[in-house]
């Protein structure tokens, strides 16, 4: 995808119109008095980043009876790059600890029907990874750290595989059809993993990779009038 949206901050207002003089318009959110001085700056979301993604999906499905099956689905990152003429271009794939993506992300399904009742168990998985691609880890000897290339003790992140299950009873009230289900998400009650942050927040919370609220339960009732 490209000239994709970008917030900019006023001084990279100031260096596009520099960089690129008209072509993305923002000299024209520039105000100046009759000296050329700077007065205004009006700042406002403009197309000028890259965004590149490529991977691979899996699928596969199995039964083994007329009542039970198995089903398998997982995607490969290969590339998630992004690049404006602000930011160099980057890879987040294998960074799990933000907006990045894990090298691997399956989920494996088994799924059983008797009569009015019905249930699944479905494990979702995630790769291990890191807090970015850009640090260095080291503990020792460790090379002079850079704006780009900071250096940290501790990088990797675990992999986590959560535990969701579900079940139903499906019933019938004259005409109508109606069901009672509940359903239970993260059943271990799993945290997102430690990482280690120069910021002050639990950066697992951050991250879309991971369940954050932890096991979470869910009861309803349905009917098809």
């Amino acid at each position: 995808m490209t000239d994709a949206i970008q917030g900019i901050s006023t001084q990279q207002v100031v260096d596009v119109c520099f960089l690129e003089n008209t072509a993305l318009g923002s000299c024209g959110a520039i105000t100046r008095d009759d000296g050329g001085l700077i007065t205004n700056i009006t700042r406002f979301p403009i197309n000028l980043a890259e965004k590149i993604v490529e991977g691979v999906d899996v699928e596969a499905s199995y039964s083994l009876a007329e009542n039970f099956s198995l089903h398998a689905n997982a995607t490969f990152y290969l590339k998630n790059f992004s690049e404006s003429i602000f930011n160099p271009r980057t890879d987040s794939v294998g960074e799990v600890s933000g907006f990045g993506v894990p090298d691997v992300k399956a989920n494996v399904s088994a799924n059983y029907a008797s009569g009015p009742y019905s249930g699944s168990l479905t494990a979702r998985y995630v790769s291990d990874g890191v807090i970015s691609n850009n640090y260095i880890e080291c503990t020792a000897g460790c090379p002079a750290p850079t704006s780009e290339h900071p250096t940290i003790n501790k990088n990797g992140i675990p992999s986590r595989t959560y535990l969701d299950g579900s079940l139903k009873y499906e019933f019938g009230i004259g005409d109508s059809e109606g069901e009672v289900f509940v359903a239970v998400r993260n059943m271990l009650d799993r945290d997102p993993p430690n990482m280690s942050s120069s910021y002050f927040y639990y950066m697992g919370l951050f991250s879309s990779n991971y369940d954050f609220f932890g096991r979470t339960f869910r009861v309803g009732v349905r009917f098809k009038i």
